[in-house]
């Protein structure tokens, strides 16, 4: 009797596991958007576009300074390619940051604001 009750016991937790985890195939395909990648301007700073969670990431790497870099990981894109940022980066120290850009099919032209004073524009063409 003991034998019998596991056995179902087993048996329905085996039918209520494989349907319960199926995959999703009802997902749609997710799709990169055609804004990530590398921007350069025209002084030679470069700026990575990628993806951060929920958000877009920015990484400005300046070309006359080795190792100089400011991450912006809280950019939020709209569905027209303008975009918003409002956070504390790390760059001398830990900063407030405010600032809006936009994405064209080419390019990317933002203008961010570091401690209400530090002034970063960028308009630079995608690689």
């Amino acid at each position: 009797m003991k034998k019998s009750i596991i056995s179902t016991l087993i048996l329905a937790a085996t039918i209520l596991l494989s349907t319960s985890c199926k995959k999703e195939s009802a997902r749609p395909n997710e799709v990169t958007p055609d804004y990530y990648g590398t921007y350069v301007s025209s002084t030679g700073d470069t700026t990575y576009v990628s993806q951060n969670g929920n958000y877009t990431k920015f990484k400005l790497a300046a070309m006359g300074n080795r190792g100089f870099s400011i991450t912006f990981d809280s950019v939020v894109v709209a569905s027209d390619k303008t975009f918003t940022d409002n956070e504390w980066v790390v760059s001398s120290g830990n900063e407030p940051c405010v600032g809006s850009g936009y994405f064209t099919s080419t390019s990317i032209q933002y203008h961010f604001v570091l401690s209400g004073i530090s002034n970063i524009r960028q308009t630079a063409i995608k690689l």
